[in-house]
């Protein structure tokens, strides 16, 4: 799955939906799929909490950290910037 797919995904659920458990979850799932991943329930468990958190409060430094962390390069991270601004 390339970061145009991953930024499309997130763009098509609604701001409304994003405190939705299930929605996000669903969310999860399906990128991990599409990507070759097979997650756990406390994986996706995990996810949901770190995202939930982000955003009640989390700044863009600790966004960044999570995707640094979880093997996106900062040359991802630059063209996903450039994607969301357009």
């Amino acid at each position: 799955m390339n970061i145009d797919q991953i930024i499309n995904r997130i763009k098509s659920v609604p701001k409304e939906k994003w405190n939705d458990e299930e929605t996000l979850k669903s969310l999860f799932r399906q990128t991990a799929n599409e990507a070759g991943k097979s997650l756990t329930e406390d994986e996706i468990d995990q996810l949901f909490q770190q995202f939930k958190s982000l955003l009640e409060g989390g700044s863009q430094e600790a966004l960044l950290s999570l995707l640094l962390r979880h093997g996106i390069s900062k040359s991802q991270l630059d063209e996903m910037g450039e994607k969301f601004q357009s």
